[in-house]
């Protein structure tokens, strides 16, 4: 299931990415929309690295792979948290 899921993630990153590439062919939409366009790679990005995670064997030892770093610097703080509340007593 988790492969499944993860193909549909890279299929949405395709499209996204296809959307940003014709975007960038516009110098017009580049100058006006820079951020924009970047906000549509990171999303790319974060797709990515999702799905490299969910075919992982290990996906808590994927996070320190992964290569945007403000996803996994979130992901890293919720699985150390998650960890605190098992280790914490009732």
């Amino acid at each position: 299931m988790r492969g499944l899921i993860a193909d549909e993630l890279d299929r949405i990153r395709l499209v996204i990415e296809d959307f940003g590439v014709q975007l960038c062919g516009d110098p017009v939409v580049v100058r006006s929309h820079f951020s924009v366009l970047q906000a549509i790679d990171e999303l790319c990005q974060r797709h990515e690295n999702l799905a490299r995670m969910l075919r992982s064997d290990d996906m808590v030892r994927e996070t320190a792979g992964i290569t945007l770093e403000s996803l996994r610097a979130r992901l890293s703080a919720r699985l150390a948290d998650a960890r605190d509340d098992i280790h914490r007593p009732d």
